[in-house]
């Protein structure tokens, strides 16, 4: 249960850090979100395997990354 929630957590604190160096606008909640959504994944080692496929960690961080900008730019639009 609290794996949710430790994914942007964790994620809010590593961005804070990165928000002096970065020229991305970090003040937006939704690309705050995003970058933290990607790095938590990235750097905590997230790799999946389905059937004999695997899934490496840049990959997962990959696709959580696009899947959160996708949702939340449609979150946005409407």
């Amino acid at each position: 249960v609290m794996g949710g929630v430790c994914i942007p957590l964790y994620g809010f604190i590593a961005v804070s850090g990165l928000k002096m160096i970065q020229k991305v606008d970090l003040e937006d909640n939704a690309n705050l979100f995003t970058v933290s959504a990607i790095l938590i994944p990235g750097i905590g080692g997230m790799a999946m395997s389905i059937g004999k496929v695997t899934i490496t960690t840049t990959a997962c961080a990959l696709i959580l990354g696009i899947l959160t900008n996708v949702m939340l730019t449609k979150a946005k639009a409407e």
